[in-house]
Protein backbone atom coordinates (compact mmCIF):
# COMPACT_ATOMS: atom_id res chain seq x y z
CA UNK A 1 0.00 0.00 0.00
CA UNK A 2 1.49 3.38 -1.23
CA UNK A 3 0.85 5.82 0.96
CA UNK A 4 1.86 9.45 1.63
CA UNK A 5 1.88 10.97 4.85
CA UNK A 6 -1.19 13.52 5.06
CA UNK A 7 -0.63 15.97 8.35
CA UNK A 8 -3.99 15.58 10.05
CA UNK A 9 -6.03 18.55 10.47
CA UNK A 10 -6.08 18.95 14.20
CA UNK A 11 -3.34 18.06 14.81
CA UNK A 12 -1.81 20.98 16.12
CA UNK A 13 -4.12 20.68 18.72
CA UNK A 14 -4.14 17.24 19.78
CA UNK A 15 -0.23 18.01 20.96
CA UNK A 16 -1.20 20.83 22.55
CA UNK A 17 -3.35 18.73 24.51
CA UNK A 18 -1.06 15.96 25.35
CA UNK A 19 1.90 19.10 26.02
CA UNK A 20 -0.52 20.78 28.59
CA UNK A 21 -1.88 16.80 30.21
CA UNK A 22 2.12 16.06 30.37
CA UNK A 23 2.91 20.05 32.29
CA UNK A 24 -0.01 19.10 34.69
CA UNK A 25 0.90 15.87 35.77
CA UNK A 26 4.65 15.87 36.10
CA UNK A 27 3.26 19.32 38.35
CA UNK A 28 0.57 17.19 39.99
CA UNK A 29 3.30 14.90 40.99
CA UNK A 30 6.06 16.92 42.13
CA UNK A 31 3.77 18.84 44.64
CA UNK A 32 2.21 15.37 46.01
CA UNK A 33 5.32 13.92 46.04
CA UNK A 34 6.48 17.03 48.52
CA UNK A 35 3.09 17.07 50.34
CA UNK A 36 3.15 13.67 51.39
CA UNK A 37 6.95 13.25 52.15
CA UNK A 38 7.81 11.49 49.10
CA UNK A 39 6.44 8.03 49.67
CA UNK A 40 7.12 5.41 47.05
CA UNK A 41 5.12 1.90 46.54
CA UNK A 42 8.42 -0.44 47.76
CA UNK A 43 7.56 -4.36 49.14
CA UNK A 44 10.96 -6.59 49.23
CA UNK A 45 12.83 -6.49 46.55
CA UNK A 46 10.50 -4.18 44.04
CA UNK A 47 9.77 -0.70 43.98
CA UNK A 48 7.33 0.75 41.45
CA UNK A 49 8.39 3.81 39.94
CA UNK A 50 5.89 6.42 38.56
CA UNK A 51 7.66 6.22 35.24
CA UNK A 52 6.48 2.32 35.21
CA UNK A 53 2.69 4.11 35.30
CA UNK A 54 4.13 6.45 32.98
CA UNK A 55 5.10 3.92 30.11
CA UNK A 56 1.48 2.04 30.80
CA UNK A 57 -0.36 5.35 29.98
CA UNK A 58 1.46 5.49 26.88
CA UNK A 59 0.40 2.41 25.82
CA UNK A 60 -2.95 2.83 26.86
CA UNK A 61 -3.27 6.45 25.01
CA UNK A 62 -1.57 4.39 22.07
CA UNK A 63 -3.78 1.31 21.90
CA UNK A 64 -7.09 4.11 22.06
CA UNK A 65 -5.97 5.55 18.65
CA UNK A 66 -5.42 2.23 17.61
CA UNK A 67 -8.65 0.33 17.87
CA UNK A 68 -11.18 3.31 18.66
CA UNK A 69 -13.08 5.54 16.17
CA UNK A 70 -13.38 9.34 16.43
CA UNK A 71 -12.23 12.52 17.42
CA UNK A 72 -13.09 12.23 21.40
CA UNK A 73 -11.47 9.66 21.68
CA UNK A 74 -8.45 10.75 20.31
CA UNK A 75 -8.51 13.94 22.36
CA UNK A 76 -8.76 11.27 24.94
CA UNK A 77 -5.66 9.63 23.90
CA UNK A 78 -3.70 12.70 24.01
CA UNK A 79 -4.31 13.23 27.66
CA UNK A 80 -4.13 9.66 28.72
CA UNK A 81 -0.59 9.94 26.84
CA UNK A 82 0.64 13.55 28.46
CA UNK A 83 -0.28 11.77 31.80
CA UNK A 84 2.15 8.92 30.43
CA UNK A 85 4.88 11.42 29.28
CA UNK A 86 4.55 13.83 32.68
CA UNK A 87 5.04 10.66 34.63
CA UNK A 88 7.96 9.05 32.81
CA UNK A 89 9.84 12.38 32.19
CA UNK A 90 9.58 13.59 35.72
CA UNK A 91 12.51 10.26 36.26
CA UNK A 92 14.44 11.41 33.87
CA UNK A 93 17.39 11.83 36.39
CA UNK A 94 17.31 7.82 36.88
CA UNK A 95 17.70 6.91 33.35
CA UNK A 96 21.04 9.49 32.99
CA UNK A 97 23.04 8.76 36.27
CA UNK A 98 24.15 5.11 37.24
CA UNK A 99 23.57 5.54 40.45
CA UNK A 100 19.98 6.37 39.70
CA UNK A 101 19.72 10.41 41.24
CA UNK A 102 16.23 11.17 40.81
CA UNK A 103 17.63 14.86 42.19
CA UNK A 104 20.29 15.08 39.10
CA UNK A 105 20.20 19.02 39.33
CA UNK A 106 20.98 19.20 35.27
CA UNK A 107 17.57 16.56 34.88
CA UNK A 108 15.07 19.41 35.35
CA UNK A 109 16.72 21.05 32.34
CA UNK A 110 15.86 17.81 30.03
CA UNK A 111 12.61 18.08 31.46
CA UNK A 112 12.07 21.40 30.34
CA UNK A 113 14.06 21.36 26.77
CA UNK A 114 11.92 18.41 26.23
CA UNK A 115 8.16 20.96 26.64
CA UNK A 116 10.16 23.22 24.83
CA UNK A 117 10.28 20.65 22.00
CA UNK A 118 6.84 19.82 22.42
CA UNK A 119 6.23 23.55 22.39
CA UNK A 120 8.05 24.04 19.31
CA UNK A 121 6.38 20.87 17.04
CA UNK A 122 2.95 22.62 18.29
CA UNK A 123 3.64 26.00 17.08
CA UNK A 124 4.96 24.50 13.75
CA UNK A 125 2.14 22.46 12.82
CA UNK A 126 -0.33 25.62 13.71
CA UNK A 127 1.08 28.30 11.67
CA UNK A 128 1.82 25.42 8.78
CA UNK A 129 -1.65 24.32 7.77
CA UNK A 130 -1.19 22.82 4.13
CA UNK A 131 -4.23 23.38 1.96
CA UNK A 132 -3.77 20.51 -0.47
CA UNK A 133 -6.45 18.90 -2.00
CA UNK A 134 -5.77 15.40 0.17
CA UNK A 135 -5.30 16.72 3.11
CA UNK A 136 -8.63 18.97 3.08
CA UNK A 137 -10.03 15.24 1.44
CA UNK A 138 -8.88 13.55 4.93
CA UNK A 139 -10.44 16.54 6.78
CA UNK A 140 -13.72 16.05 5.79
CA UNK A 141 -13.64 12.16 5.80
CA UNK A 142 -12.74 12.22 9.51
CA UNK A 143 -15.30 14.70 9.84
CA UNK A 144 -18.18 11.80 8.89
CA UNK A 145 -17.13 10.31 12.81
CA UNK A 146 -18.44 13.40 14.01
CA UNK A 147 -22.05 12.53 11.86
CA UNK A 148 -22.20 9.09 13.25
CA UNK A 149 -21.72 10.60 16.85
CA UNK A 150 -24.09 13.24 16.16
CA UNK A 151 -21.52 15.85 17.24
CA UNK A 152 -21.23 17.83 14.12
CA UNK A 153 -21.46 21.63 14.40
CA UNK A 154 -22.23 24.76 12.24
CA UNK A 155 -18.80 25.90 11.92
CA UNK A 156 -17.53 22.10 11.53
CA UNK A 157 -19.92 21.84 8.63
CA UNK A 158 -19.22 25.11 7.27
CA UNK A 159 -15.57 25.10 7.26
CA UNK A 160 -16.07 21.12 5.61
CA UNK A 161 -18.22 22.33 2.90
CA UNK A 162 -15.51 25.11 2.49
CA UNK A 163 -12.93 22.73 2.20
CA UNK A 164 -14.70 20.37 0.04
CA UNK A 165 -15.33 23.05 -3.13
CA UNK A 166 -11.46 24.06 -2.73
CA UNK A 167 -11.04 20.05 -3.70
CA UNK A 168 -13.47 19.90 -6.47
CA UNK A 169 -12.14 23.25 -8.02
CA UNK A 170 -8.52 22.16 -7.38
CA UNK A 171 -8.57 18.31 -8.25
CA UNK A 172 -8.32 17.08 -12.10
CA UNK A 173 -8.71 13.52 -11.05
CA UNK A 174 -12.43 12.66 -11.82
CA UNK A 175 -12.66 10.38 -9.03
CA UNK A 176 -11.61 12.25 -6.34
CA UNK A 177 -13.65 15.23 -7.78
CA UNK A 178 -16.75 13.11 -7.89
CA UNK A 179 -16.12 12.00 -4.03
CA UNK A 180 -15.70 15.17 -3.13
CA UNK A 181 -19.00 16.61 -4.91
CA UNK A 182 -20.95 13.38 -3.08
CA UNK A 183 -19.47 14.45 0.74
CA UNK A 184 -19.93 17.82 -0.34
CA UNK A 185 -24.14 17.38 -1.16
CA UNK A 186 -24.10 14.95 1.83
CA UNK A 187 -23.11 17.50 4.55
CA UNK A 188 -25.32 20.01 3.26
CA UNK A 189 -28.04 17.85 4.24
CA UNK A 190 -26.64 16.98 7.79
CA UNK A 191 -28.19 18.62 10.54
CA UNK A 192 -25.85 20.04 13.10
CA UNK A 193 -26.14 19.90 17.14
CA UNK A 194 -27.28 22.47 19.01
CA UNK A 195 -24.98 24.66 21.01
CA UNK A 196 -27.10 26.77 23.76
CA UNK A 197 -24.72 29.64 23.75
CA UNK A 198 -26.75 31.26 27.08
CA UNK A 199 -25.05 28.35 29.14
CA UNK A 200 -23.40 29.66 32.21
CA UNK A 201 -20.11 28.55 31.78
CA UNK A 202 -20.00 30.52 28.51
CA UNK A 203 -21.20 33.63 29.42
CA UNK A 204 -18.78 33.65 32.25
CA UNK A 205 -15.69 32.50 30.15
CA UNK A 206 -17.28 35.19 27.65
CA UNK A 207 -17.22 38.28 29.78
CA UNK A 208 -14.14 37.41 31.87
CA UNK A 209 -12.57 37.72 28.51
CA UNK A 210 -14.09 40.74 27.12
CA UNK A 211 -13.26 42.35 30.82
CA UNK A 212 -9.92 41.16 31.45
CA UNK A 213 -8.79 42.29 27.92
CA UNK A 214 -10.82 44.54 26.84
CA UNK A 215 -11.29 46.76 29.70
CA UNK A 216 -7.73 46.09 31.38
CA UNK A 217 -5.07 45.22 28.63
CA UNK A 218 -6.34 47.77 26.19
CA UNK A 219 -6.03 50.32 27.79
CA UNK A 220 -3.05 53.29 28.84
CA UNK A 221 -2.49 51.12 31.90
CA UNK A 222 -0.67 48.19 29.77
CA UNK A 223 2.60 50.58 29.37
CA UNK A 224 2.71 50.87 33.35
CA UNK A 225 2.13 47.20 34.07
CA UNK A 226 4.65 45.81 31.76
CA UNK A 227 6.73 48.67 33.50
CA UNK A 228 6.22 47.04 36.68
CA UNK A 229 6.42 43.63 35.69
CA UNK A 230 10.19 44.25 34.20
CA UNK A 231 10.72 46.56 37.22
CA UNK A 232 9.72 43.32 39.46
CA UNK A 233 11.58 40.93 36.96
CA UNK A 234 14.66 43.07 37.13
CA UNK A 235 14.74 43.31 40.77
CA UNK A 236 14.04 39.11 41.10
CA UNK A 237 16.70 38.94 39.24
CA UNK A 238 19.72 41.03 40.78
CA UNK A 239 18.41 39.27 44.34
CA UNK A 240 18.63 35.68 42.90
CA UNK A 241 22.20 36.10 40.77
CA UNK A 242 23.44 37.79 44.16
CA UNK A 243 21.62 34.16 46.05
CA UNK A 244 24.10 32.77 44.35
CA UNK A 245 27.06 34.11 43.89
CA UNK A 246 27.56 34.60 48.01
CA UNK A 247 26.66 30.65 48.58
CA UNK A 248 29.79 29.38 50.12
CA UNK A 249 29.58 26.08 47.87
CA UNK A 250 29.59 28.47 44.80
CA UNK A 251 32.23 30.93 45.85
CA UNK A 252 34.59 27.97 46.45
CA UNK A 253 33.54 26.44 43.47
CA UNK A 254 34.59 29.68 41.42
CA UNK A 255 38.10 29.83 43.49
CA UNK A 256 38.98 26.55 42.36
CA UNK A 257 38.00 27.43 39.16
CA UNK A 258 41.54 28.30 37.47
CA UNK A 259 43.36 25.32 38.93
CA UNK A 260 41.47 23.16 35.97
CA UNK A 261 39.68 22.99 32.75
CA UNK A 262 36.70 20.38 33.47
CA UNK A 263 33.70 21.56 32.07
CA UNK A 264 31.41 18.77 33.71
CA UNK A 265 32.59 19.51 37.50
CA UNK A 266 32.58 23.27 37.00
CA UNK A 267 28.88 23.19 35.47
CA UNK A 268 27.60 25.54 37.88
CA UNK A 269 30.29 28.29 36.84
CA UNK A 270 28.83 27.71 32.91
CA UNK A 271 25.48 27.72 33.93
CA UNK A 272 25.98 30.58 36.34
CA UNK A 273 27.41 32.71 33.75
CA UNK A 274 24.90 31.99 30.76
CA UNK A 275 22.05 32.47 33.32
CA UNK A 276 23.64 36.06 34.00
CA UNK A 277 24.38 36.94 30.02
CA UNK A 278 21.03 36.20 28.96
CA UNK A 279 19.39 37.38 31.52
CA UNK A 280 20.87 40.87 30.95
CA UNK A 281 19.81 40.37 27.08
CA UNK A 282 16.30 40.04 28.33
CA UNK A 283 16.96 43.65 31.04
CA UNK A 284 17.85 45.17 27.45
CA UNK A 285 15.10 44.28 25.48
CA UNK A 286 12.31 44.85 27.96
CA UNK A 287 13.88 48.24 28.29
CA UNK A 288 13.98 48.90 25.11
CA UNK A 289 10.60 48.26 24.69
CA UNK A 290 9.28 50.28 27.97
CA UNK A 291 11.10 53.61 26.24
CA UNK A 292 9.33 53.07 22.72
CA UNK A 293 6.33 52.80 24.22
CA UNK A 294 6.47 55.84 26.66
CA UNK A 295 7.48 57.38 23.36
CA UNK A 296 4.19 56.25 21.40
CA UNK A 297 5.51 54.04 19.22
CA UNK A 298 3.36 51.05 20.70
CA UNK A 299 4.07 48.35 18.51
CA UNK A 300 7.70 48.68 18.37
CA UNK A 301 8.16 48.73 22.17
CA UNK A 302 5.63 45.69 22.34
CA UNK A 303 8.06 43.76 19.83
CA UNK A 304 11.32 44.48 22.15
CA UNK A 305 9.04 43.39 24.97
CA UNK A 306 8.10 40.37 23.64
CA UNK A 307 11.93 39.75 22.67
CA UNK A 308 12.71 39.81 26.15
CA UNK A 309 10.38 37.31 26.89
CA UNK A 310 10.98 34.96 23.95
CA UNK A 311 14.51 34.91 25.44
CA UNK A 312 13.36 34.88 29.17
CA UNK A 313 11.03 31.82 28.41
CA UNK A 314 13.78 29.85 25.85
CA UNK A 315 16.83 30.52 27.01
CA UNK A 316 17.22 32.46 30.83
CA UNK A 317 14.89 29.96 32.44
CA UNK A 318 17.14 27.11 31.46
CA UNK A 319 19.70 28.11 33.18
CA UNK A 320 17.44 29.20 36.21
CA UNK A 321 15.85 26.22 36.66
CA UNK A 322 19.02 24.43 36.71
CA UNK A 323 19.33 26.14 40.63
CA UNK A 324 15.76 27.01 41.47
CA UNK A 325 14.27 23.82 39.97
CA UNK A 326 10.90 23.77 40.24
CA UNK A 327 10.48 27.16 41.81
CA UNK A 328 11.00 28.83 38.21
CA UNK A 329 7.41 27.11 37.18
CA UNK A 330 4.75 29.82 38.17
CA UNK A 331 7.02 32.82 36.85
CA UNK A 332 7.51 30.90 33.12
CA UNK A 333 3.60 30.61 33.31
CA UNK A 334 3.22 34.41 33.65
CA UNK A 335 5.83 34.74 31.00
CA UNK A 336 4.08 32.80 28.60
CA UNK A 337 0.68 34.14 29.19
CA UNK A 338 1.61 37.76 28.79
CA UNK A 339 3.59 36.78 25.73
CA UNK A 340 0.12 35.44 23.92
CA UNK A 341 -1.36 38.77 25.42
CA UNK A 342 1.41 41.09 23.86
CA UNK A 343 0.79 39.04 20.37
CA UNK A 344 -2.84 39.63 20.66
CA UNK A 345 -2.16 43.55 20.91
CA UNK A 346 0.23 43.74 18.44
CA UNK A 347 -2.34 42.34 15.50
CA UNK A 348 -5.05 44.66 16.53
CA UNK A 349 -2.68 47.89 16.60
CA UNK A 350 -1.44 46.69 12.88
CA UNK A 351 -4.88 46.21 11.64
Amino acid sequence: MNQNLTKRGNAADLVLILMISALVTLLVTRYFLQLFGWPTISFGVWHIAHANWGGMLMVIGSMLMLVFHGEKIRKTAAIISGMGWGLFIDEVGKYITKDNDYWFQPAIIIIYISFIALYLIYRHLENNQPQDTKTLLYAAITKLEDVVENDLDENEKRETIKNLQKVIKKKNDLNIKNLAKELKLFFEKQETKKINPNSWWRMLIAKTGYFSYNKFFKTRLVTFILAIYASVWAIDKIQETIRILINPQKMQMLQKFSGGYDLISKSDFYMMAGKIFFDSITAIFFVMGIFFMTTKRKVKGLKFFQMGLIVGIFLSSVFKLYFEQFSEVWVLATSIILFFVISKMKKEISA
